[in-house]
């Protein structure tokens, strides 16, 4: 008898729910967070009990966001090494259908801050609930040397789609401009 064949990661002992599985990206991904909070999921159909080894070709369900900040004409100095990016109002929960792969916004999640991941200077990444933010609002905060600077945006984060944001920073704090490039569907 064939049988179907499916995964997730990171793994969960209790699921919960196979067709309503709630996941939660963490809030700190600046270290192993960015990874756990990476929900990937696979299946196999018609898999044969004595067929050998089973073939799983994972795919990332949440979004994430690459976050790259550039010095603007009249910023003082070099990126700093040590600034720290957040991702503000999103929802952190997902709800996903295991055995079709589907997922969306948790309808009961609550919003929260995400702290993004360091990739080296001026180069940050956050994993993202799939969702659609129709209206400006704060989405990324950047912290550099006690100065705060705040980006508004509405924005679309597509699930297993790896968003760009190049931020050019300005030396007053009020005149940041974003670019917001095209999605990659595939990323490593």
């Amino acid at each position: 008898a064939a049988f179907d064949v499916i995964a997730y990661y990171p793994y969960d002992r209790e699921p919960g729910s196979v067709d309503d599985y709630i996941f939660e990206v963490r809030g700190d991904q600046s270290a192993d967070g960015f990874t756990l909070s990476d929900l990937m999921w696979a299946k196999a159909e018609g898999v044969e009990r004595s067929g050998g080894d089973v073939v799983l070709n994972f795919r990332h369900k949440l979004s994430r966001l690459d976050i790259n900040l550039v010095k603007g004409e009249d910023y003082e100095g070099e990126l700093p090494e040590t600034a720290e990016v957040r991702i503000m109002n999103t929802v952190t929960t997902a709800s996903m259908d295991l055995e079709r792969g589907e997922i969306e916004k948790n309808p009961y999640g609550k919003e929260g801050t995400i702290k993004a991941h360091p990739n080296g200077v001026g180069s940050y990444s956050a994993i993202i609930v799939p969702q659609m933010l129709l209206n400006q609002v704060p989405l990324v905060e950047i912290l550099v040397n006690d100065v705060s600077y705040i980006v508004s945006s509405k924005f679309i984060f597509e699930s297993g789609v790896r968003h760009t944001m190049n931020v050019t920073l300005s030396s007053d704090p009020n005149k940041v401009v974003i670019n917001i490039g095209g999605g990659i569907s595939a990323w490593n």
